[in-house]
Formats: C-alpha cells, structure tokens, sequence
C-alpha cells in the first residue's frame, strides 16, 4: 500500500514570524520529502476525488494511480531541487503527462 502525500508528516503551524522558535524540531529529510510528494499531487491536479497515493522513503519514489496502478522510481538528489520538474518527468515516463 501507498500512503497518501504528506501521511505521517507532523505540520506546526504558528503566528507569523513564530516559526523560527521552532526550526529545532523541523526535520529537512522529511520537508523534501512531502514537498516532493505535493509536486505529484499538483501536476495530477489531484485531490480526494481521485485514487493517488505518492510517498518517498529515503532514494524510492512509490507511487500509485488509479489508471496506472504501482510504480516504483529510484531517486537522486538532484530530484529533489526542482520537485515540479522531478514529478512532471516522471508522469511523462508514466504516460500521465500532459493527457490529464
């Protein structure tokens, strides 16, 4: 099973400009994570509507779709810098780019 985006991830959510009192508690492998994530649910323009499930877990990209079934992706670190692009690509790889 594929857990939807952004399962598990803890959000914190401040007052303007309160957030730095907590930047010791952020995790920056789990922020490229979920940002990453969210890159696949937006291109998919997905929502609750439709069955998509996107998680990554440390190098792997596991992603589930509806139409498309599972896919596995290796991941490189340069995936990460431009997470729009990363998951772009790859639904083009898919075949689920840009025919939404």
């Amino acid at each position: 099973m594929v857990p939807a985006v952004g399962q598990a991830a803890i959000a914190v959510q401040t007052r303007q400009g309160g957030g730095v009192a907590w930047q010791p508690a952020f995790d920056r492998a789990t922020r490229k994570a979920v940002d990453l994530e969210r890159a696949f649910q937006r291109a998919l323009g997905a929502g609750c509507h439709t069955a998509v499930a996107v998680h990554v877990a440390a190098s792997t990209l596991y992603f589930f779709h509806e139409g498309l079934g599972f896919r596995q992706l290796p991941l490189v670190e340069a995936d990460f810098a431009e997470p729009a692009e990363t998951a772009e690509r790859s639904l083009r790889e898919f075949g689920l780019w840009p025919t939404l």
